[in-house]
């Protein structure tokens, strides 16, 4: 009977024991989900408001803005009652190439410290980085014995503005140096005689880079390449982004570097356009074209040397090649200023405009003296069914001195794409210094054809060999002028020397561009101020009115072999300017005789986009005369390529992604 006994006190003691170790093993359990829960909850909350930092980053809002704003929704993530400070109240705000990070404690909350990082990368975008922590009280294991609270924290990082999701040069082929690559064809090739080229942006391929022995590149941005070094790396020369300074780098630039040889540039995947409306024939010697679908090749330059295309998408359904002469979206005004050593916008297709003036008598004189006029030119565009008017730069300014019982005569021999002009003076005894004021009346162009250039510009009846036309204009007493109306803001620059004038910069209206890329506009059809890139919405908040699409999606692509082509696209079609299904495998050449641009992005992921002149005539160094959104094809081949210049601006590239993770 006693050890029956001692058995039961044995069990007795073995059954405390267990429930000790099985409370302890509820007690784990449960402390150990509380703090999963609250890890979990705080690792959410923490990417999440790395990534809204980020975001309001890349908006434009600044380093104090985007770390009030990571602030903010940390707080209603995590439930802590708005409006709680951070203490000490500091910001990370780290000089350009470096980095800053600031530590503080949300006041009230139940403990949680804050550690925000800011790194500026330059061209690799701007990382903002959150580490938190907060204490959590445990509810079991503290009574038998354990610590009473376990700290518990999360980490996130988020990248806004890289260049690398959207380069200036992508090469998106797979190629042979990579292994298990096809093609013998290099993802991204440049070549180069006797001079350097130069990209402002980054530089990206999904295989090589490849700089031939005597090929240099200037590069302020960064090289991003999938398998290997680029080719000759030495003959890279990193600059400064965003001004192309060289290094040592000052203010916000940053110098760009050989960044990553284990990149993988994704195909953007961007989607085509709606086909267009109605069908277009070869358009002969007619020099506007309007956007639908050309079933065949027009072969531009082989019925006239200038043709101005109306905003719009155009299909070109049998490939598109300009053969000599200009295309062009850009509206100019005639006689428009050159600067010195430059032309006419027009001019090297003998397609730019003049215009003269002349006293002549007249019924419904004018007073004697003498009167000094610009002209600019107008048409209209329409977008998604609303009517946009564009306006050109002014012109050069003439005077002449009238005497009594006369009146001016205007005689304008035409710019293509002009359907109207206004008329601004100085009036009596005003210079060409004075303030220009509108004159009442309504010029109309009448219709252009470039059947015969070769005595254009001309002013003199009967205006041998130039069918462009020419309107006449009368300005006598009967005309009034419009004291708050005045012509927009004249060009200053150029791109590069011998070139013409640039369009003017943005800036809001009546200032600015009010005819061209730069010019922005809203839906209802009103010319407003610009958005800053990256701001949100832009593809359907504003509208560029003369921008142009081409959209290639047949076996024949872009064939710019001994003409120019001087386009720009706009945000209705998010910057895209050429554009090529996957499917459309041909190769694009893209080669300018004097004053090419490609003022968009040009997406071909299937196709070849090459840049090849001879190193003569045609040497590329005319083929991107102004600013672009990028060049992403399946293979890039830029040669003969001395003096190129690739400058990419976000201003005219479509909306990048989001930031994203990469903490």
């Amino acid at each position: 009977m006693r050890g029956h006994h001692r058995e039961r006190a044995q069990a007795i003691v073995l059954i405390a024991l267990m429930m000790a170790v099985l409370v302890g093993f509820v007690a784990l359990a449960i402390d150990s989900a509380r703090a999963f829960d609250a890890r979990r909850v705080l690792q959410d909350a923490t990417d999440a408001a790395a990534l809204a930092g980020a975001t309001s980053y890349q908006a434009g809002h600044g380093w104090t803005t985007a770390e009030t704003d990571l602030f903010q929704l940390f707080e209603r993530d995590v439930r802590i009652a708005p409006g709680e400070l951070c203490s000490p109240t500091a910001f990370a705000i780290p000089a350009a190439g470096g980095t800053a990070t600031i530590t503080c404690n949300l006041s009230g909350a139940a403990g949680y410290q804050l550690t925000v990082t800011a790194t500026d990368g330059g061209p690799s975008g701007q990382v903002i980085s959150l580490l938190a922590r907060r204490p959590l009280v445990v509810a079991l294991m503290q009574v038998l014995g354990g610590v009473p609270t376990l700290t518990i924290q999360a980490a996130g990082a988020a990248t806004a503005n890289e260049l690398a999701r959207t380069p200036a040069l992508g090469g998106l082929s797979y190629d042979n140096t990579c292994a298990g690559g096809s093609g013998a064809t290099a993802s991204l090739r440049i070549q180069n005689k006797t001079n350097f080229a130069t990209v402002t942006g980054d530089v990206a391929s999904n295989g090589s880079l490849n700089l031939d022995n005597q090929s240099f590149l200037h590069l302020a941005g960064n090289v991003l390449t999938r398998c290997a070094a680029p080719v000759n790396p030495d003959h890279i020369t990193y600059e400064c982004w965003k001004s192309g300074a060289t290094p040592p780098c000052s203010g916000s630039d940053v110098a760009g570097q050989l960044l990553s040889t284990a990149d993988r540039l994704a195909d953007p995947g961007y989607l085509p356009p709606g086909h267009p409306a109605g069908n277009q024939g070869i358009p002969g010697s007619s020099v506007i074209l309007s956007p639908g679908i050309y079933t065949a090749n027009p072969n531009l330059g082989s019925g006239g040397p200038c043709y101005f295309l109306a905003g719009g998408v155009y299909e070109w359904q049998g490939g598109l090649s300009i053969n000599s002469g200009t295309v062009s979206n850009e509206l100019k005004p005639p006689a428009e200023p050159v600067p010195g050593g430059g032309q006419q916008f027009w001019q090297h297709a003998n397609c730019h405009g003049d215009f003269s003036v002349a006293a002549a008598a007249g019924p419904n004189p004018l007073q004697p003296g003498s009167y000094s006029v610009v002209v600019t030119s107008l048409r209209t565009d329409v977008v998604n069914g609303t009517t946009y008017t564009r306006e050109s730069v002014p012109s050069v300014c003439k005077s002449v001195t009238v005497a009594g019982g006369e009146i001016v005569k205007l005689t304008i021999s035409n710019v293509p794409g002009a359907a109207n002009y206004n008329l601004y003076t100085t009036g009596l005894n005003g210079n060409c210094t004075g303030t220009f004021n509108l004159v009442s009346g309504t010029i109309t162009a009448g219709a252009e054809s470039n059947a015969t250039v070769s005595g254009c510009p001309s002013t003199t009846s009967p205006y041998t060999n130039c069918t462009l036309g020419h309107p006449i204009v009368i300005y006598d007493n009967t005309a009034t002028t419009n004291a708050a109306v005045h012509p927009p803001v004249g060009e200053t620059t150029a791109f590069a020397g011998g070139l013409p004038y640039q369009d003017v910069a943005r800036a809001p209206p009546p200032g600015g561009d009010l005819a061209n890329e730069n010019h922005c506009a809203n839906p209802a059809g009103v010319s407003v101020a610009c958005p800053a890139a990256g701001t949100p919405s832009v593809t359907t908040n504003f509208v560029t009115p003369g921008a142009v699409l081409m959209y290639v999606n047949s076996s024949t692509c872009l064939n710019l072999t001994a003409g120019d082509a001087f386009l720009f696209s706009g945000y209705q079609y998010d910057w895209m300017l050429n554009y090529e299904p996957p499917t459309t495998t041909c190769t694009n050449s893209w080669n300018g005789v004097y004053n090419s641009a490609a003022i968009g992005m040009s997406y071909t992921p299937g196709a070849a986009f090459n840049i090849t002149g001879d190193g003569g005539t045609f040497d590329d160094t005319w083929s991107l005369e102004a600013p672009m959104g990028g060049i992403v094809a399946a293979t890039i081949h830029i040669a003969n390529s001395s003096g190129l210049v690739v400058d990419w601006d976000p201003n005219y590239a479509p909306v990048p992604g989001g930031p994203r993770l990469t903490g």
